[in-house]
């Protein structure tokens, strides 16, 4: 950890009031609580209030440092009640100069794990490998409040890693720093372990900048993550001279190498807090060496003999029964402690993975893959906790709330980040009563349908036709026609309302599955073939092996290049024969069984149906989660055509209508 305070110009304005506090633990408790910084600034300062930001830092300190029971997050919280409570008392005790005046900023952090908060005119920015995060772009802290007072309230939680960067600034030094992109010069340095490299970095920037930073006054809180602690530097930068440095641990660093080494003894070195009109001292603190004491042997008690009771060879199986029963007992006992322990290390890691997911997610929406690692990142421990969800009777009693909270969390961030959409009541589009259609398809504003030897139409105004055909129809494809395709190798077109047989393509020894028409083109599926025919001067040509892949394929789509869905709910895309993309599908909830592909050159999607779980999902052709609909009514999905936004769905007798 490397901290950094920067402070400009502090005589530049005798009515404002800043500083920044450092506190780090001293003892062994307060390491439990870790590490808290404050930053603060008062404007329109009255003379009764230049200790103002003082008095408060330490109210908050104290508050943080005296439960060391709870976690730093809890302790924030409390911490802030009492903050709040301690303003409210000093403004109905009649100063109420402050009000609408203090800007103020608390950060705790502990092994990269970050709490924080703040109140007024304040920024706060987290640095991330290049990117610069606004946290008030992502989060609502709220202004002041009346009556009852409520100065602090939400608190941000989330875990850091090495060489991310926590920066706070106050009002005047955010706005000259966005003015003269020094933040942007931050962001570029290459960051090293050592101190020194660093301050000198830091300070080559504010120099550099230091004729546009001198008419700014205010202060800069500087947290860099790195596994090493590292004493803070505390520099100042005045309009009229360079940023010197006031450290003074790093200053007599030579001469406490000399000391000689004595156990169980330590001196503390005064601390130096420099405000702006006295220089502050508190005096050094000496630990005294312990002192042990001899130990008294304690006299030796006999106890009397226990009498010898003689038993019968019946007599033994009892105690040998309890034997046995305790054993057993504390066997179960013991192996009951474990699962204990191990759900509750379950638990530990799936509240990081959900802090770290959110950490992702404060990332600017045009940050690239940040949100697809949030959702993998959760889908991931979704996956590890599903068999506890499915036999919650295993969890301990007292542990049960948590994992139906961790639950509730994950779950509904993944719906969100999925587009997850339940319908419960869907619109019908149209309902079949005499018929049951297993294939959809569509041209010039009219609906087709097979039903073995009978193609049904439904038009515009849905009046339903059935148009017989003399062999069972296999597959639909609509192009400038619509062409209709029996089993081996009939095509057929439908003309002046009725079925025309055209010409029997020539036969080769495939057994198709599937269908899709592009332009002239026919593209059948035969597992892991793609057979292509084109159509010319009238007559369909000779088919060709257009690809061929060791995959087995479920189903096909053509927009110009071939989307191909494989048995195990990948995606593949071949354009000129050549494989170009493979899309898989980590989305919540997780696919089982993906049936139909769906896509055209009328539409940017892609369509997918799941008949297990009554899904349509819906992705770009980046593979993308662009939406996806659930419903109950959606029972038994056969078939999809979609254009655009909107879709058509035959579930069962029912025709669906969907659009985003």
């Amino acid at each position: 950890m490397q901290i950094f305070e920067f402070q400009f110009n502090p005589k530049q304005k005798e009515d404002l009031s800043f500083d920044s506090f450092c506190y780090e633990p001293e003892n062994v408790y307060e390491k439990r609580m870790g590490s808290i910084y404050m930053l603060g600034s008062l404007k329109n300062v009255l003379p009764q209030n230049i200790h103002f930001l003082d008095k408060l830092a330490k109210q908050i300190k104290e508050k943080f440092y005296k439960n060391v029971s709870v976690t730093s997050e809890k302790a924030l919280k409390e911490t802030l009640k009492k903050a709040n409570e301690y303003l409210e008392k000093t403004a109905q005790g009649g100063d109420v100069s402050w009000l609408g005046n203090l800007a103020f900023s608390v950060i705790t952090l502990k092994n990269f794990e970050l709490n924080f908060t703040k109140a007024g005119e304040l920024k706060i920015y987290l640095i991330r490998k290049g990117q610069i995060i606004d946290t008030d772009q992502k989060l609502d802290f709220g202004d002041l409040e009346p009556y009852p007072l409520k100065v602090f309230g939400n608190i941000v939680s989330g875990k850091l890693a090495e060489n991310d960067i926590v920066l706070a600034l106050t009002k005047s030094m955010a706005d000259a720093f966005f003015q003269e992109k020094v933040l942007s010069d931050i962001v570029k340095i290459s960051l090293s372990p050592n101190l020194l490299e660093e301050a000198k970095k830091i300070r080559d920037i504010f120099n550099a900048k230091g004729d546009k930073l001198s008419k700014s006054t205010g202060a800069a809180l500087l947290i860099i993550l790195s596994k090493e602690h590292l004493p803070r530097r505390r520099e100042t930068l005045d309009a009229k001279k360079s940023l010197k440095v006031l450290s003074v641990k790093t200053a007599l660093a030579p001469i406490l190498s000399l000391l000689p080494k004595i156990k169980n003894f330590s001196i503390k070195l005064p601390k130096f807090s420099f405000k702006s009109k006295k220089i502050k001292i508190t005096p050094p603190k000496i630990k005294i060496p312990e002192i042990v004491l001899p130990k008294k042997k304690l006299p030796k008690i006999k106890f009397p003999k226990i009498p010898e009771i003689k038993l019968n060879k019946k007599s033994y199986l009892i105690p040998l029964l309890l034997v046995f029963l305790l054993v057993g007992y504390f066997i179960v006992r013991i192996q009951s402690e474990g699962n204990k322990e191990e759900y509750f290390l379950t638990l530990q890691e799936a509240n990081k993975d959900i802090q770290e997911a959110e950490n992702y997610l404060l990332l600017t929406d045009d940050t690239p893959g940040a949100k697809d690692a949030a959702n993998l990142l959760l889908l991931e421990s979704w996956d590890t906790l599903s068999p506890i969800f499915e036999d919650m009777d295993s969890i301990p009693s007292n542990l049960e709330k948590d994992f139906l909270d961790i639950k509730e969390k994950i779950s509904n961030r993944l719906y969100e980040l999925n587009k997850l959409t339940l319908i419960e009541n869907p619109e019908v589009f149209f309902q079949f009563e005499d018929y049951a259609p297993n294939k959809i398809s569509y041209l010039n504003g009219s609906l087709y349908f097979i039903q073995n030897k009978n193609l049904l139409e439904l038009t515009q105004g849905n009046n339903l036709k059935a148009i017989p055909s003399q062999k069972d129809i296999d597959f639909l494809g609509s192009g400038e026609n619509l062409l209709i395709f029996s089993k081996p190798n009939s095509l057929m077109t439908l003309k002046n309302g009725g079925i025309l047989e055209k010409q029997s393509l020539e036969s080769l020894d495939y057994d198709f599955s599937d269908l899709s028409v592009y332009l002239n083109n026919l593209y059948f599926l035969d597992k892991n073939k793609i057979i292509k025919y084109s159509y010319s001067n009238g007559t369909w040509l000779s088919p060709q092996l257009w690809a061929e892949s060791s995959d087995n394929f479920e189903s096909i789509a053509v927009d110009g290049s071939v989307w191909l869905l494989k048995d195990n709910n990948e995606i593949k895309r071949y354009y000129g024969g050549n494989l170009q993309q493979t899309i898989s599908l980590n989305i919540f909830p997780r696919v089982q069984n993906i049936s139909q592909i769906f896509t055209s050159g009328d539409t940017s999607y892609l369509y997918l149906t799941e008949p297990e779980q009554r899904r349509i999902i819906v992705l770009d052709k980046n593979g993308n989660t662009v939406k996806q609909f659930q419903s109950e009514s959606f029972d038994n999905i056969i078939s999809i055509w979609a254009q655009g936004k909107t879709a058509y769905l035959l579930s069962g007798s029912k025709v669906y209508k969907l659009s985003f």
